[in-house]
């Protein structure tokens, strides 16, 4: 997986990639690293062993929101992609593409 994120990040920033990778190669690794990625994480048990400690940490602090019980008012997360795929299927929403790269995910809490 690192050789994919690598190249993928290279490909981002518009790197060079080493001179003894084609353009093409590379492309495959990249492709061949995110078709893995998707097809791991959209294991729902998998997502659910993996997505749980986080969606609980979520659910906790929007259960304490709604019941007035934290002076909170905002709550920023830093994660991985690899974290928002574990979230969305824990969730019962597995993603079908990678998260793009510098992805946020937004849950907000709303009194009516």
């Amino acid at each position: 997986m690192i050789t994919y994120y690598t190249l993928l990040i290279y490909q981002i920033h518009h790197v060079a990639f080493p001179k003894e990778l084609s353009n093409e190669d590379a492309q495959e690794i990249i492709d061949a690293g995110r078709w893995v990625f998707v097809t791991a994480f959209k294991s729902l048990p998998l997502g659910r062993v993996t997505g749980y400690n986080l969606l609980k940490a979520i659910s906790d602090d929007l259960q304490q929101a709604s019941q007035s019980k934290t002076s909170l008012k905002y709550k920023l997360l830093s994660a991985h992609d690899s974290n928002i795929f574990s979230l969305m299927s824990a969730m019962g929403a597995p993603l079908n593409e990678p998260p793009t790269y510098a992805s946020d995910l937004n849950i907000l809490l709303y009194e009516v």
